[in-house]
């Protein structure tokens, strides 16, 4: 895909998570304007589908550089456990705290607290179905406040329950592990 493209495609991702509007003439509304409930996991699949084509736009004017851009998303990460404030990590891609959010916003998709969440809920459900560590643990290392505040957005963004998610990937790794396969069923 063309950068220009790209370009479209990341401007009415952006767009639609804002107003839930795509229209070429709809407003894309500004960073303290509220998201679309459901924004997270579209921005989510926005993010993976532009993971998944290997496209890498250029830089938006407004945006991130790359540079920036993985600065920033390092910083993000160790910012959670260190507790360290969005205005230093701004500071450290040489920007003020307001225009960094709208950069990483535009480069990106989600805010930096949206994209932050997303990689604590990736991780959370990745433990969920790869360990048998209890949710409350599961919780406490994906640094969420408690195992309530871990179900509310896991429910958010994946629509079930993490228990439930779990029993699911279980029962359906069960089955596709029998040791026969599908020859008891006469396929």
């Amino acid at each position: 895909m063309s950068p220009v493209g790209i370009e479209v495609v990341r401007d009415f991702a952006c767009r639609w998570c804002r107003t839930g509007e795509a229209s070429p003439g709809s407003h894309a509304g500004g960073v303290d304007e509220p998201l679309r409930p459901d924004a997270n996991s579209h921005c989510g699949a926005f993010m993976d589908w532009r993971d998944e084509c290997g496209v890498r736009a250029m830089p938006l004017r407004g945006g991130l550089g790359t540079t920036q851009e993985t600065r920033a998303k390092e910083r993000l990460l160790l910012r959670a456990s260190e507790r360290k404030p969005l205005a230093d990590i701004a500071r450290e891609c040489g920007l003020s705290r307001e225009h960094f959010i709208r950069a990483f916003t535009r480069t990106t998709g989600c805010t930096p607290h949206q994209w932050l969440l997303r990689q604590r809920i990736e991780k959370a459900r990745w433990l969920i179905e790869y360990s048998d560590r209890s949710l409350t643990d599961i919780a406490s290392d994906c640094e969420f406040s408690d195992q309530s505040h871990l179900n509310r957005v896991f429910v958010k963004i994946f629509g079930v329950p993490p228990g439930a998610w779990r029993r699911a990937v279980r029962q359906q790794s069960t089955e596709n592990t029998l040791p026969y396969g599908d020859r008891a069923s006469g396929r």
